[in-house]
C-alpha cells in the first residue's frame, strides 16, 4: 500500500525501510491477528459460560473510546532529485522547444477570446506561461498525431512510440489545419498539464504507479517540493497579448488587478496516453528558425517572470 502511493522507485523507498527498521522500527511494532479470526477462537457456549459469571470482566472500569491520533505532518522542503538551478534551466527549455510545436497556432490563439478567457482564469489560479504552452503544445501534438493515423497504446513497440513522439514534437507546419476551439477548453487543458506533470516527475528522478491517488495529487507534491508553479524565467510574451489587453483595459476604464505584493497584474497569456517529455537541453538546429514566435515590442508592464521566493522555489 505504501509502495503504490509513493513517488519514490522501488530501491529508494526499500533503503528508507532498511533505515527505518535499523533505527529500531521493529520495537514500536505490535502485530494483531484479524478481529474475524480473533472472534472465531471461541465457541459460542464460550461466551454465555463468560456472560454468566459474576465479577465483572477485566477492564470493565477501564473508560472506552479510541484515541485519536495526530495527523503526520506533511514532508516539507526541496524533494529528492530538485535542483533550482536545472529546476531554472527546463523551464527556459520548455519555452524554447514548446513555441516551435504551436508556432502558427500561437496567433490564433491571440484572437481568440475564449481562449482568452480561460487563459485568465488559469493565470488567475497560478498557471505560469509554459504551463500554458506546454497543455497547447500537447492538444496540437496529439492532434496532428491523430490527424496521421497514429493511435498510440500501451503495447507499443519503443520505435512506434518514439515516430509518434517525433510528430508530437516537430515545428508546426503553416498548413496543418487548425484545431477546434473545443479540443482547448478549459477541462481539456487541465487534463492534458496533468499527463505532462507525469514527465515532469520523472525528470526528478521520481516513479509515477498505475493506481496513484490522483493527477491533484501529483501537481500538489510538484508544487510544494519541486517549484512547479513558482520556478519560472525571463521570457517575451509567447502569446503577444500585452498590447492587447492594455487596450482592452483602458477601454473598459479598468485596472488589472494587483498581485498580493501590490504590483500590477500581468496580462492574460499537469494506461498514461502519449505526453510531451521534459525537454532535454536545447542545442541550436542548423535550418530550424531559433524563435518561431515574433518578439513583441518592448512594454511597460513586461514581466520579469522568476522564482516566486528567489530562492529555492517553495
Amino acid at each position: 500500500m505504501v509502495l503504490s502511493q509513493s513517488l519514490l522507485s522501488n530501491e529508494a523507498l526499500m533503503h528508507l525501510v532498511e533505515q527505518a527498521l535499523a533505527n529500531g522500527l521493529w520495537h514500536t511494532l505490535l502485530v494483531g491477528r484479524p478481529y474475524d479470526e480473533l472472534a472465531d477462537f471461541l465457541r459460542a457456549d464460550d461466551y454465555q459460560t463468560m456472560a454468566a459469571l459474576a465479577d465483572p470482566a477485566v477492564g470493565a472500569g477501564t473508560p472506552r473510546g479510541q484515541a485519536k491520533p495526530a495527523a503526520l505532518p506533511a514532508q516539507s522542503g526541496p524533494g529528492p532529485g530538485y535542483e533550482h538551478k536545472k529546476a531554472l534551466e527546463a523551464v527556459r527549455n520548455r519555452y524554447a522547444v514548446m513555441l516551435p510545436i504551436v508556432r502558427h497556432t500561437l496567433h490564433r490563439l491571440s484572437a481568440d477570446s475564449g481562449f482568452r478567457r480561460t487563459a485568465t482564469q488559469l493565470r488567475e489560479e497560478g498557471w505560469r506561461d509554459w504551463h500554458l504552452l506546454t497543455a497547447t503544445a500537447n492538444v496540437s501534438g496529439d492532434h496532428r498525431a491523430q490527424q496521421q493515423g497514429l493511435h498510440p497504446s500501451p503495447g507499443d513497440s519503443p520505435e512506434r512510440r518514439a515516430r509518434i513522439l517525433a510528430v508530437m514534437q516537430a515545428p508546426e507546419p503553416s498548413e496543418d489545419p487548425p484545431v477546434l476551439a473545443e479540443a482547448r477548453t478549459e477541462r481539456a487543458l487541465r487534463a492534458h498539464l496533468s499527463v505532462a506533470a507525469v514527465s515532469t516527475a520523472h525528470s526528478f528522478g521520481l516513479a509515477v504507479r498505475h493506481g496513484f491517488l490522483g493527477r491533484q495529487a501529483l501537481l500538489s507534491v510538484l508544487g510544494d517540493r519541486y517549484g512547479y508553479w513558482t520556478d519560472d524565467v525571463e521570457h517575451d510574451d509567447p502569446f503577444d497579448w500585452l498590447a492587447a489587453e492594455d487596450a482592452m483595459t483602458s477601454d473598459r476604464g479598468h485596472a488589472r488587478p494587483a498581485t498580493p505584493d501590490g504590483r500590477q497584474r500581468a496580462a492574460p497569456l499537469d494506461p498514461w496516453r502519449y505526453h510531451l517529455p521534459t525537454p532535454a537541453p536545447l542545442h541550436p538546429q542548423p535550418g530550424l528558425p531559433q524563435r518561431s514566435v515574433h518578439r513583441h515590442r518592448r512594454h511597460p508592464h513586461r514581466r520579469r517572470l522568476v522564482s516566486a521566493t528567489g530562492g529555492s522555489g517553495w
